[in-house]
C-alpha cells in the first residue's frame, strides 16, 4: 500500500494535488505545529497575468499550538472578492467559484478541517476517489518527531511504500535506508507538468481548476516522476 502525508494547505499548488494522486491513502498531518509564515493559511493566485497573495484570517495564530487547534476567523469576503475579480473570465469561474463557496459556508472553521476540504472537494469535483484521514486520529505518541514519526504512522497503516515531495530529498529529511531497514520503501516525488496552458503551475491549485477542463487537469496529475 502506497502512502503520502503531508500538513493540510488551503487550496495547495498542483503538485500537492499529484502526491494526493500518487498513493492509496493520503494522511492529513493535522496535529504538528502551525507555521506562522507557511503556507498553511495563504497562497497566490493570478491577477492579470501578475502574481497576488492571499492570507486567510486566523485567530490567535501561535507555534505553540498544532494546525488542528487553529480556527479561521469567519468572514472570506476578501478573499472570494479576489477570487472574483481575478478569474471571472476564465472558462470553469463557475464551477469552481460555487465549490470554494460550499467549501467555505461549513460551520466548522478549524483550519485542518477546512483545508483538507480544499484536497477532497477537488478529487470529488474531479471524479476520482481517494481515501483520507487525519494523523490526530492515529495510535502515534506524541514524542515521535521526524522521520520516525512518518515511520510509525507508515507501519500503523500497513504500508509498503511511502511518497515525499521532491523538496525532502534536496534537503536530506529523510534517510532511505532507515526507511528500507523497516521494510518501507522510499520515493519522493518531482512534477513534470508541460501543458503551457496551465499557466504558472506553482501558483495555487484554484488557478488550474478556473482555467482548465477536468479532463485536462485529470491528466496533468499524472504528469510526475517518482524517484529514490
Amino acid at each position: 500500500m502506497k502512502l503520502a502525508i503531508m500538513q493540510p494547505y488551503f487550496f495547495p499548488y498542483i503538485g500537492y494535488y499529484q502526491l494526493v494522486n500518487s498513493v492509496d491513502e493520503f494522511v492529513f498531518f493535522d496535529d504538528v505545529s502551525f507555521i506562522k509564515k507557511g503556507y498553511i493559511h495563504r497562497n497566490t493566485i493570478c491577477n492579470q497575468q501578475a502574481p497576488l497573495n492571499f492570507t486567510l484570517p486566523v485567530e490567535n495564530i501561535s507555534q505553540n499550538r498544532n494546525i488542528n487547534e487553529h480556527f479561521y476567523v469567519k468572514n472570506f469576503e476578501k478573499f472570494k472578492s479576489s477570487i472574483y475579480l481575478s478569474y471571472k473570465k476564465t472558462p470553469f469561474f463557475a464551477e469552481i467559484f460555487n465549490l470554494i463557496e460550499n467549501i467555505l459556508s461549513t460551520d466548522n472553521h478549524n483550519v485542518a478541517e477546512l483545508n483538507s476540504k480544499t484536497i477532497t472537494s477537488v478529487f470529488e469535483y474531479l471524479d476520482i476517489q481517494k481515501k483520507f484521514s487525519f494523523a490526530s486520529t492515529l495510535s502515534i505518541p506524541k514524542e515521535e518527531k521526524g522521520q520516525n514519526r512518518i515511520i510509525s504512522i507508515c507501519k500503523e497503516k500497513s504500508c509498503s511504500t511511502y511518497h515525499n515531495p521532491i523538496g525532502a530529498k534536496d534537503l536530506n529529511l529523510y534517510d532511505s535506508l532507515y526507511f528500507s531497514k523497516n521494510n518501507i520503501k522510499l520515493k519522493f516525488i518531482k512534477k513534470n507538468i508541460i501543458h503551457t496552458h496551465l499557466k504558472n503551475n506553482n501558483f495555487s491549485m484554484i488557478d488550474i481548476l478556473v482555467n482548465n477542463h477536468p479532463i485536462e487537469i485529470k491528466a496533468c496529475l499524472s504528469e510526475y516522476k517518482l524517484v529514490s
